[in-house]
């Protein structure tokens, strides 16, 4: 048996076991010298709730700034502490989303520096 079939063989097995498992079936992708298959973990309640937790803290923020408020404003609302965390994985993402907009966008920096949803730009 060539070492083709072989793979090719081994593989339609993988399928089977997954189904029978049920989980779904690995992505297979085929290079001239090897094969790799990629399975995808499917999401946990944890993966879940994180997913959720984001969508809401992004949503209450949004509602939040629909007048201009400044980082510490939304901290203090949110009850956040840690200013580096809520800069990099909180602000940043939705100021690069345009979900959230600067009143000062050529000063990014400023002291003076507020934020406001997009859609409500009648509020600045």
């Amino acid at each position: 048996m060539n070492a083709v079939e072989h793979i090719g063989s081994g593989i339609n097995r993988i399928h089977r076991a997954c189904k029978d498992y049920g989980i779904k079936a690995p992505i297979v992708h085929v290079e001239e010298n090897w094969v790799s298959l990629i399975f995808l973990r499917p999401a946990t309640k944890k993966d879940l709730t994180a997913q959720v937790t984001a969508q809401a803290t992004e949503q209450v923020i949004l509602d939040y700034c629909n007048i201009p408020r400044s980082s510490k404003e939304i901290m203090k609302y949110l009850n956040l502490k840690h200013r580096e965390h809520f800069r990099s994985e909180i602000l940043k993402p939705l100021i690069e989303s345009k979900k959230l907009l600067m009143t000062i966008p050529e000063k990014p920096n400023s002291p003076k520096q507020k934020y406001y949803s997009s859609n409500k730009e009648d509020a600045v």
